[in-house]
């Protein structure tokens, strides 16, 4: 992973409510980094693989946008992709205000390489 990534990924533990966060490249391994102590860096990297499959799904119904927000009943998850398939996602608590955040990020992530 890259120095780019590896900071981009530090810099979500200022996060409001952070609790973790992860980088998925195609044909390369995940990098997770959780914040919190019972999201498992291996519940963070199943979180990833799933996300990347809805991500596909969606792509391919033509469901796409800038970033999307899952809610769920005790955390959210913010994702976004680049153009070479490349997702960033972070998870924070429900209700956290994130968003903004998350937008400042995302931004990082579609030039860092």
């Amino acid at each position: 992973m890259s120095e780019t990534l590896a900071r981009l990924l530090e810099g979500c533990a200022a996060a409001p409510g952070a609790i973790g966060c992860g980088v998925r490249q195609p044909g390369r391994p995940s990098h997770v980094q959780s914040f919190h102590k019972e999201f498992s860096s291996e519940a963070l990297e199943k979180a990833l693989l799933h996300l990347a499959n809805a991500n596909a799904l969606m792509a391919n119904h033509d469901i796409s946008g800038k970033w999307v927000t899952w809610k769920f009943a005790h955390a959210q998850i913010f994702a976004t992709t680049r153009s070479d398939g490349a997702l960033f996602c972070l998870i924070t608590r429900r209700g956290a205000e994130a968003g903004e955040f998350f937008e400042s990020m995302a931004s990082r992530f579609a030039t860092a390489t």
